[in-house]
């Protein structure tokens, strides 16, 4: 199940992340992989000798390498391999190392080209959301934007990455979106979905898995919060206006035997949580390449800002025009993100998959990038954005290529966008402006 694709930046090798997700009902669950193929030879003369395959089994109970900085793994899996899956592929400038997403694990995994031999597999920690600068809005029944702090911690999970280059070091630039992990058949009723094996019938859907949780639903399973946890929430978990309709991981921040963690992902009453993890950051980051450390984030930038711009289309989705809707998901969910060297400065474009638009940070000094701009084509006034694809501009950025004043047709720098809602490709073109 290869998701992701790309060339080194030499031309000469091609590298494959393969994903390996579950099926349906999780009864099969391969291991993710990452195929690397030397092309150098011209692909016409390829041979099996060419590709190698590079595999996370190493990490597995009695192998010869350790995650590093708590990699999340399901309490389902049946092995740290078939667990790991590969998202996508970002590439040093030298061509010499591979930073590889894995989304769902909330890490990267970091591959030696020359060695063609994985390097090290590292978690990227969390985002605490009651640090001030990185307030989020929880919910999307409080009538609109309230965007505030919260005893919440943000699991960054990026979808995709690139690379720059600043000082002779190398710099990983991620969109965090967060993602999660719901494996599911088709089903005709209850009885179906239960003859098969499911834990959840809805509309035509047989959950199987499901590692995500409303916090105003966790006690009606029986499950508990920890009283310290409590204290810092006060009784906003049981509120749909507060923090009860923001959507958690159930696998993280919990204690106790919770075996049903490892069975249908949904907790029960012999769990206990003391602390909350909710899917994705909500921002961009930019991440040390030698290190690993965390430099700069976007913190609540991305809400604020659409925000201020949309005002009640704030958080609208991508296939509706209801503001406030993805407030308890993932807000604007960043997807996609492409680096760009324009007039000696280095920009990073973020799309954001579910509001719409494209974000634009100047971070040619990595530690403090600064926002450019804020672009989004959306016409947020027509009643039914599917029914009228025609006029309503661009829904769901998915892809961003930028390419450079030497290569355009134009002369100009230009960024193309691949938007998956809309079904339309844009191509902006970029000026700069001389302050």
């Amino acid at each position: 199940l290869p998701d992701m694709v790309t060339f080194t930046p030499d031309g000469n090798t091609v590298i494959a992340a393969n994903e390996g997700e579950p099926n349906g009902d999780y009864s099969v669950d391969p291991e993710g992989s990452v195929t690397i193929i030397d092309v150098s030879g011209g692909a016409g003369s390829l041979t099996p000798s060419d590709v190698t395959q590079v595999t996370f089994s190493e990490f597995n109970s009695g192998g010869s390498k350790t995650l590093t900085n708590e990699v999340r793994i399901s309490s389902k899996a049946a092995s740290v391999s078939q667990d790991l899956e590969p998202e996508y592929v970002a590439v040093s400038g030298d061509s010499k190392t591979a930073f590889v997403i894995l989304q769902e694990n909330n890490a990267i995994a970091i591959i030696d080209l020359e060695k063609k031999a994985l390097s090290a597999v590292q978690g990227l920690g969390y985002k605490n959301y009651l640090i001030p600068g990185n307030e989020i809005d929880p919910s999307n029944k409080d009538n609109g934007i309230n965007i505030r702090n919260v005893p919440v911690y943000g699991v960054f999970m990026p979808d995709s990455a690139d690379a720059y280059e600043f000082n002779g070091k190398t710099y990983l630039v991620t969109a965090n979106e967060g993602d999660g992990r719901e494996y599911l058949t088709d089903a005709n009723d209850a009885g179906d979905c239960a003859a098969q094996g499911g834990i959840d019938f809805d509309d035509g859907d047989c959950f199987h898995y499901l590692d995500e949780i409303r916090i105003k639903d966790i006690a009606s399973t029986g499950a508990s919060f920890d009283a310290d946890l409590v204290g810092l929430a006060g009784a906003d978990f049981e509120d749909s206006d507060q923090l009860g309709r923001l959507k958690v991981m159930t696998d993280m921040g919990v204690s106790g035997a919770c075996a049903s963690l490892a069975t249908t992902g949904q907790p029960a009453a012999d769990c206990t949580y003391e602390a909350l993890y909710s899917y994705g950051a909500r921002s961009f980051s930019i991440w040390d390449g030698e290190s690993g450390a965390l430099l700069y984030d976007s913190g609540s930038d991305f809400e604020v800002i659409t925000a201020n711009r949309l005002g009640e289309n704030f958080n609208a989705s991508n296939d509706d025009n209801e503001g406030d809707d993805r407030s308890d998901d993932k807000g604007p969910e960043p997807e996609a993100i492409e680096i760009g060297a324009i007039n000696n400065r280095v920009y990073a474009f973020i799309g954001l998959e579910r509001v719409g638009g494209i974000m634009v940070y100047d971070i040619t000094t990595p530690e403090s990038a600064n926002f450019v701009q804020y672009i989004n084509e959306r016409d947020f006034d027509i009643a039914d954005p599917e029914a009228d694809l025609a006029d309503v501009g661009d829904l769901g950025p998915e892809s961003i290529k930028f390419v450079s004043e030497e290569d355009s047709p134009t002369g100009d720098a230009m960024l193309i966008v691949g938007n998956e809602v809309s079904g339309t490709t844009t191509f902006f073109s970029i000026d700069i402006v001389k302050q």
